[in-house]
């Protein structure tokens, strides 16, 4: 199926709004319609603060989220004046300590969620809440882009990380349609995981990806004591490649998620755009 159906979150803190320029090339090369989303959060009031909060500053507060969120929505209309393909935008509130759930449902009927990076040097406090619930409560595959950005929208190289897991399998399915418009799909196994069924690791993918008319090419690469991020990374880096593709893992805690240490490791130093899934 078609990437038909983009949302992308727009960014209310760095204004350079690098996933918002990603997302509206990759919507023109996909002809695929785009929503711009805008959330304004209002302030948690923690419950066991001794004196209470004046009303004014919780009011000044939720004022000031607000206007930076419809800033964002200015700014990501006037970025898609010219774009190739339907733009529309949208300035959602969200009661305090609900942003994640509902951007989440935001994404419920998108093909593809694009969300930034956080950016170290403009941090968002919820920006790792909204990441998360794009990627265990949408229910969407979600692709995130570099703080530092990431160009044009190419997608001729990819490379797809396979560790045999059934979170891998998923991103693999969800990104059918990107692997198929690419020139070279890379399958990177670290370090010899099983392959389902026995047989050698990655075989059986490389067949699943055959008969959707997708060509990889298979690559083990030992860890040799590096983090599988690490390696992923500076492969993406050495063979110059648009897009990495990779299950995402979490451990569900109560109602919310914790990531996966390879998860967690990608979102912080990702240096190219990643494909997940869960």
């Amino acid at each position: 199926m078609a990437i038909k159906d983009l949302l992308v979150l727009l960014d209310a803190v760095d204004e350079t709004m690098p996933a918002a320029a990603y997302a509206i090339g990759f919507a023109g090369r996909a002809d695929a319609h785009l929503t711009g989303v805008a959330i304004a959060a209002e302030p948690i009031i923690p419950p066991l603060l001794v004196a209470p909060v004046p009303v004014d500053l919780i009011n000044e507060t939720r004022l000031e989220a607000e206007r930076k969120a419809k800033d964002a929505v200015a700014r990501f209309e006037a970025m898609a004046a010219n774009a190739a393909a339907a733009v529309e935008s949208r300035f959602v509130t969200a009661l305090a300590g609900s942003a994640a759930s509902v951007f989440a449902a935001e994404g419920w009927l998108a093909d593809l969620i694009i969300i930034g990076q956080d950016n170290p040097e403009a941090p968002e406090a919820a920006r790792g809440a909204l990441i998360e619930a794009a990627l265990f409560d949408a229910g969407t595959a979600t692709l995130i882009v570099p703080y530092s950005g990431a160009g044009r929208p190419e997608i001729s190289r990819v490379i797809v990380a396979w560790d045999g897991s059934r979170t891998s399998a998923r991103a693999i399915r969800a990104s059918l349609p990107v692997l198929a418009e690419a020139d070279l799909v890379r399958l990177v196994v670290v370090d010899r995981p099983p392959a389902i069924g026995g047989g050698e690791p990655g075989a059986d993918v490389a067949a699943y990806l055959a008969r959707h008319g997708i060509t990889v090419e298979i690559d083990t690469v030992p860890s040799e004591g590096n983090s599988v991020a690490a390696v992923l990374l500076a492969y993406a880096a050495d063979e110059a490649m648009d897009l990495l593709v990779m299950g995402a893992f979490g451990h569900s805690r109560m109602r919310e998620f914790v990531l996966g240490g390879a998860t967690r490791d990608m979102l912080r130093a990702m240096t190219v755009p990643v494909l997940m899934a869960h």
